[in-house]
């Protein structure tokens, strides 16, 4: 998970707790004279936060501590034999189909297709 982002959080991006929770509806009340000036919706519930996305002052890790949620990001590449029985991987494509299509289209006689696969990262 990454960090807390108020900015990004007010701006409708994905927000969860330490613990994997959804939090929704995620408001920033500028002008209380508290230390939790973030409110959300947790369970059901209105909560409040810091504005670093700390539940509890008192505590460095709290579970309803606020976390944005990962964008996953999936690739797919292909895996080539060079004929002397060596592996080696290449391309970098958005879809399945369109590495599929360039494997079909570039097989050449020196290496031979083996499989398309997908590489999932969070950033």
């Amino acid at each position: 998970m990454k960090p807390f982002n108020l900015e990004e959080a007010l701006a409708g991006k994905p927000v969860v707790t330490s613990q994997g929770i959804p939090v929704t509806q995620i408001v920033h009340f500028k002008n209380v004279k508290q230390i939790y000036q973030v409110f959300g919706v947790l369970n059901g519930e209105v909560e409040s936060w810091a504005i670093q996305g700390q539940y509890n002052k008192k505590y460095d890790n709290h579970n309803k501590d606020l976390f944005m949620l990962s964008e996953k990001k999936s690739i797919w590449v292909n895996v080539y034999e060079d004929g002397n029985g060596k592996l080696w991987v290449n391309g970098d494509y958005n879809t399945r189909d369109l590495a599929q299509m360039v494997a079909i289209n570039s097989q050449g006689i020196t290496y031979k297709h083996i499989k398309t696969i997908e590489i999932t990262n969070e950033p």
